[in-house]
């Protein structure tokens, strides 16, 4: 009995032990000196701001797979992946799916014709149009509340009957309307067809390997700044930390007391934050959703996070917290007096150089591996693996870089500076870490981008026609001249019309290898075109490939596609129309006022209800450049959103390093040394590592894009990045050196002379 109630005792002891030292740890972090509160405050908003980036990154992805989610049902077709219903026990519906246009908008336009009371329903609906009704999305109701008939409203033939829900749109400003039609009529119609149910399975995207490569590098490359801006403020202020933990150490503290104290201060401010973080979320989450990243703003609903995101970072965060820390201790662990005394830290060596070069090494491995998707999974890694590596080779570059700056130190001012990289490069090297790591991200996203454009198809020359140009390209021929008369003489008629170009096809009698795409235009009116003149009366007739026309671009035709059998003599240069030529193209040149564009658009869908729907030369421009514009501006978001994160992550650290040197400086500032020498000093600390790295990362970020392309498209030329670029990377380091800057005014009010006072 004896002996167990030692055992209890001991325990109490034990337990008695812990829960002191856990108080202890409490009043060293809030209930002692100001420092100490100023501390943890500054490292819990640290915390915060880099937990509420962490989930708007997260919620991100997750708001992308959502909104496939919503217009999934869009690619409803008569072999569903996902049906919404039985299909057995369903009736047909009638199925027509097209697109039209309101200033550069895509409107989603679904016709529909039940033929049974149980075929499936739309989403959003409780009850499926009947013909001559339709449902429209809110932002396509507030459009036609605010435009004309005549330039929109006539286009739907029928009467609205009320509102689609947000389960069928993609966005909250989706145009989109579900229209009633008779079975008769989209039975008529050679694109509609029956469908037993409707697509539930989220849309799929047809990505290259190169383009799935590309986007999840990018994922990649947003997370990693944000966690290291997770562990910068975990270990702000770490060797003031280090000093108060080595003191403990001193008196009689042991290593497992002092762990402890470390981590209750970590934990302490990691949860702090990351509660304020939640909190942040959750205030701006509705600011941050109608940001258009996609080109459109998400449902706030959409920026979500899943039961296993919310638990990750809840507790993940607090966790890397306490592991910082204690990494930060290393040094007290092994001897007091090595902090005390401020016993310099190892200098890196150059066999750090390898790691880059071992990183670069394994995107060579992908290029061996035949299945795509592991392949593409060791790029990813590859990818991660580099970054990791300029990681690691930049202590040994600031080390580099403080030796140069010594070697050049004229002033007090550039001494301290470099003593300061060369004492401890890899304190100095972490404050600069996340603007590196943009840089490398951003140049390589820019690089991928620029080669890609460069070698695309072309369409991002400047069309000949202006953009305010609408063109009609009939898929079949229309009814005749006649009718083509007739409605060129009403587009002839409506205000902002300039000229309407009738595009005619070649005669019966022409012969030649394409004649199907070359067309007859008068010489009068491709001289309207931007042709030159030709005859005087200008009723010669022209060839143009009806192709390059319907594009923007008036290209003669090949002669050899509108050589006919008649004599040249008789016929002139080119064959003229006849009874057999039907109207093949119009092309309306308006004033380029956005009432007049879409005048003309729907008076040629009410002339031609299930025609194909008439565009204008920019909106064809940008429907064939959507996927690189997409990736222009995901590579714009993202270089923001990495330098915003790393300039978040510079002004933490170099916040946490004047208040750790406040003491020093005050006594520097005791023996006369101006302040604006102390300014000067902080900024060279900030700019060698900076620049030197900035510049070593952007040529690995070069050498890896190339690399990529290697791996998924076979070729090593990259094309240099433009004037866009540079001027980002430029604009992102002086910002970066701005925040540095906006810091001084702190060295002022931290080194009055009663702050050098021992503590």
């Amino acid at each position: 009995m004896s002996g167990a109630s030692g055992v209890r005792t001991d325990a109490a002891r034990s337990g008695a032990a812990r829960a002191a030292v856990i108080r202890l740890g409490l009043r060293l972090s809030w209930g002692a000196a100001r420092e100490g509160k100023v501390r943890l405050v500054l490292t819990a908003l640290g915390v915060a701001l880099a937990v509420t980036l962490l989930l708007f990154t997260i919620s991100g992805f997750n708001a992308l797979e959502a909104k496939d989610v919503r217009s999934g049902w869009l690619d409803t077709s008569g072999a569903n992946r996902m049906p919404s219903v039985d299909e057995s026990r369903s009736d047909p519906l009638w199925w027509r799916l097209s697109y039209d246009m309101y200033d550069g908008r895509p409107i989603s336009l679904v016709e529909v014709a039940a033929t049974g009371p149980a075929s499936p329903l739309v989403p959003g609906l409780e009850r499926l149009p009947e013909p001559g009704e339709y449902y429209v999305s809110q932002a396509l109701a507030k459009l036609l509340a605010e435009t004309p008939a005549d330039q929109l409203g006539s286009r739907f033939r029928g009467v609205q009957a009320g509102a689609l829900g947000d389960e069928a749109l993609a966005s909250p400003e989706t145009l989109m309307a579900v229209v009633g039609r008779s079975a008769a009529e989209l039975e008529s119609s050679m694109d509609a067809y029956q469908v037993r149910s409707i697509e539930a399975a989220p849309t799929e995207h047809s990505y290259s390997e190169f383009m799935k490569v590309a986007l999840g590098i990018g994922a990649v490359g947003l997370m990693l700044p944000v966690l290291v801006f997770v562990v910068t403020s975990t270990r702000l202020a770490a060797a003031r930390r280090e000093e108060r933990l080595a003191a403990l150490r001193l008196v009689g503290a042991t290593p497992g007391q002092v762990n402890v104290v470390a981590a209750v201060e970590a934990v302490l401010a990691a949860i702090a934050g990351t509660l304020m973080g939640f909190a942040l979320f959750y205030i701006f989450r509705p600011l941050v959703a109608r940001i258009p990243f996609t080109g459109e703003p998400f449902f706030t609903g959409d920026l979500s996070l899943g039961p296993l995101a919310i638990a990750g970072v809840a507790i993940g965060v607090p966790v890397a917290a306490v592991l910082a820390s204690l990494w930060t201790l290393r040094r007290v662990q092994i001897s007091p007096l090595g902090v005390t005394r401020k016993a310099p830290p190892k200098r890196p060596h150059a066999i750090r150089l390898l790691a880059p070069v071992v990183g670069v090494a394994l995107l060579l491995v992908p290029a061996l591996i035949n299945n795509a998707q592991v392949r593409n999974f060791s790029v990813y890694v590859a990818f991660a693996a580099i970054a990791l590596s300029i990681m690691i080779v930049g202590p040994w570059l600031t080390a580099v870089g403080s030796r140069v700056l010594a070697a050049l130190a004229r002033r007090d001012s550039t001494l301290i500076a470099a003593r300061r990289l060369g004492s401890d490069s890899r304190r100095a090297f972490r404050a600069i870490s996340g603007l590196v790591l943009a840089v490398f991200i951003g140049t390589v996203f820019t690089s991928i981008i620029a080669t890609a454009i460069n070698s695309g198809s072309g369409t991002f020359r400047t069309p000949d026609l202006p953009a305010s140009t609408v063109v009609q390209a009939y898929s079949e021929p229309s009814e005749g001249a006649g009718a083509g008369a007739d409605l060129v003489a009403t587009l002839t008629g409506l205000e902002g019309v300039q000229a309407v170009v009738p595009v005619l096809s070649l005669p019966a009698s022409a012969a030649g290898s394409a004649s199907d795409w070359s067309g007859l235009i008068t010489e009068h009116d491709w001289a309207l075109l931007g042709g030159p003149a030709g005859n005087s009366d200008g009723s010669g007739y022209v060839a143009l490939d009806t192709a390059h026309l319907a594009a923007g671009f008036v290209q003669a035709a090949d002669p050899n596609a509108v050589a006919t059998e008649a004599p040249a003599a008789v016929l002139g240069t080119s064959p003229r129309p006849d009874a057999s030529s039907t109207t093949v193209q119009l092309i309306v040149l308006t004033d380029g006022a956005l009432s007049s564009i879409e005048r003309v658009r729907t008076a040629l869908e009410v002339a031609d209800p299930s025609g194909p729907v008439p565009y204008t030369v920019a909106e064809y421009m940008a429907d064939e450049d959507a996927l690189m514009n997409a990736l222009r501006r995901m590579v714009d978001v993202g270089m923001v959103l990495c330098l915003v994160i790393a300039g978040c992550s510079l002004a933490v650290s170099v916040a946490g390093g004047l208040v750790e040197r406040k003491r020093a400086f005050a006594l520097l500032r005791l023996t006369g040394m101006p302040l604006r020498r102390l300014y000067r000093a902080v900024l060279l600390e900030a700019a060698v590592p900076l620049l030197l790295a900035a510049v070593v990362s952007a040529g690995v970020g070069f050498l890896v894009a190339a690399l990529i392309f290697w791996n998924t498209d076979g070729g090593f030329t990259v094309a240099a990045p433009g004037v866009g670029y540079f001027a980002l990377l430029i604009g992102g380091l002086i910002a970066a050196l701005a925040i540095v800057g906006a810091t001084l005014p702190l060295v002022g009010r931290m080194t009055e002379p009663q702050t050098a006072r021992a503590e």
